[in-house]
């Protein structure tokens, strides 16, 4: 497999563990230890889980796999090997946090590993030299007397970007511009996408074009040579950067909506609205107080272990075809930070179905 970014290969596809893995992909009724060699605290575990799991734990240390797993010369991960005792450190934690909550919260997932390790592979064992502000330990400031109502922001919300019927107008998006990660280097990038969900993205780097492909069910991310399909938690993420008005139709998405509270995001006063789908997962939008477009939103991938934040941050908002599209956002999560910038950004072309067909393994083909 061609030594594609380490930033490119975070934006859908599972990390090195699964691209090195030379038959098919996860499913959810076959369980850790009959796809993955020497699973011993994850039995039972369904092995499409097994990668958000590593990647909470990742992501809550502020390491890499290879902080654990071994790798050699050849790009080949043999994630069985315990040759790193990092490894069964993890293994000792997994079955302590366990025995956490276990003991004291009912077997309800109160303590994870980003409990005490915040972002560190060493977790804190003293107080911080400057006391931490009531908000940042979740407690939510007194309510303004201007609270508006849930219906009031997402009204505003809608004719900020040009209204209901401009919105139902708009059937597809084509961007050309450039994507940048967080090393600073800036790669060419071709994004399409449809209000049926569909999704497609080519950046183009040196090894030839990293693809990301999403028919609104199923998808595969990878290069020349190499294709690997989505799992859950990869389609979840895709699907939501597939949204042409990520905050269009909110009420009907999630059946828990409060206006929380007004907070300043980038120097400006915006109106936090929390929401909660049928699953209990959370989502945060802001919208912006004075102006009512969307200005971030904080979404969750759930995992076992623990959910993982991506954030999204939407700029130079711009009218096009009635409608008022940002032509930056910029996506950060705990291992990863990218942001794309239009360059040119066309609505409503002609695009054939055939550009989201994944590549998937056929029935009882071995990938």
């Amino acid at each position: 497999m061609p030594r594609f970014s380490a930033a490119l290969l975070l934006i859908a596809v599972s990390s090195p563990l699964m691209a090195a893995a030379d038959r098919k992909p996860p499913t959810p009724d076959v369980p850790a230890e009959k796809y993955y060699k020497n699973i011993q605290v994850l039995q039972g575990v369904p092995s499409t889980e097994v990668m958000p799991i590593m990647n909470f734990m990742k992501d809550s240390l502020g390491v890499k796999c290879s902080f654990c797993h071994v790798t050699n010369d050849t790009g080949r991960w043999p994630v069985e090997r315990d040759d790193k005792p990092a490894k069964g450190k993890a293994r000792e934690m997994i079955r302590m946090m366990r025995e956490i909550n276990r003991a004291n919260f009912p077997g309800r997932l109160a303590v994870t590993c980003a409990t005490c390790h915040r972002g560190s592979h060493e977790p804190a064992s003293m107080p911080p030299l400057r006391p931490e502000s009531a908000a940042a330990h979740g407690a939510a400031p007194s309510a303004p007397s201007d609270m508006p109502s849930v219906d009031s922001v997402l009204d505003r919300y809608t004719a900020a970007i040009g209204g209901k019927d401009a919105i139902g107008r708009i059937r597809s998006r084509r961007i050309r511009g450039t994507f940048t990660a967080a090393d600073g280097k800036s790669h060419p990038i071709e994004i399409t996408q449809t209000a049926s969900g569909k999704y497609r993205s080519s950046v183009a780097v040196e090894d030839g074009p990293f693809t990301i492909v999403f028919d609104g069910n199923a998808g595969s991310s990878g290069g020349p040579g190499w294709q690997n399909p989505m799992q859950p938690d990869e389609i979840d993420r895709i699907r939501a950067r597939a949204l042409l008005f990520p905050a269009a139709g909110l009420k009907e998405r999630f059946p828990a909506l409060a206006v929380s509270r007004r907070e300043s995001v980038d120097g400006r006063d915006a109106w936090l609205v929390a929401a909660r789908d049928a699953s209990g997962r959370r989502s945060s939008f802001w919208f912006d107080a004075e102006n009512g477009l969307l200005v971030k939103t904080i979404r969750s991938e759930r995992t076992p272990f623990g959910d993982i934040p991506e954030e999204a941050d939407y700029a130079d908002y711009r009218e096009i075809d009635g409608v008022k599209v940002p032509f930056t956002i910029r996506h950060a999560a705990p291992d990863r930070e990218d942001t794309v910038a239009a360059a040119e950004l066309k609505q409503n072309l002609a695009v054939e179905d055939s550009l989201f067909a994944p590549a998937l393994p056929k029935s009882g083909e071995e990938k």
